[in-house]
């Protein structure tokens, strides 16, 4: 019965890639999915197998597999036109809150609002974010629903204006530009 085990777990480990390589074709399109990759490593034996000069010997036994890695990597980003959608550049997931409180992480930005103004998933889960008293975040309070739509910011009046111009490419070096009125409206 050990001799089938060999092929077995090569079996095995090839049915684990499949449904692998299957779920990453089935979520090809689903915004957020992170495709993943099987890593294999082969099964010694155990026993005290040693060859003439008394080294030890170990024995394939089979193959199975060592890890499930997801790939991290950053996607595109695209304009989806929708003002609730949101991407992250760079590192981290977006924190959200099933009904029963378990909470998630995603990197799926396409989200809308609920009837009490609430960002959520497509799922109706909440994303949780850190709670802003007059525009300042406190990142060291607890996670709770963001709540949009019902947040207003006060007119604050601009103190400074920045300009980037081109000055005309023939005119010499050292001259001064002529000067010209320019409207700002804030």
């Amino acid at each position: 019965m050990g001799s089938f085990s060999t092929p077995l777990s090569g079996l095995t480990s090839a049915q684990e890639q499949l449904q692998s390589v299957s779920n990453n074709l089935a979520n090809i399109d689903t915004n957020g999915y992170k495709s993943q990759t099987l890593t294999f490593s082969d099964i010694f034996l155990q026993t005290g197998v040693v060859n003439g000069s008394g080294d030890p010997v170990q024995i394939g036994s089979g193959v199975s597999v060592s890890s499930t890695d997801s790939n991290f990597t950053e996607g595109n980003l695209s304009a989806t036109g929708t003002a609730s959608n949101m991407a992250i550049s760079g590192n981290g997931f977006f924190v959200t809150q099933a009904a029963d409180g378990t909470q998630d992480f995603t990197r799926a930005g396409d989200f809308t609002t609920n009837h009490a103004g609430q960002l959520v998933t497509p799922s109706g889960e909440l994303v949780l974010g850190y709670p802003a008293v007059n525009g300042v975040v406190n990142p060291s309070g607890t996670l709770q629903p963001l709540q949009v739509g019902s947040a207003t910011s006060p007119a604050v009046a601009s103190t400074m204006v920045g300009i980037t111009a081109n000055l005309d490419s023939d005119s010499d070096i050292g001259t001064t530009a002529p000067s010209s009125t320019l409207s700002i409206y804030d």
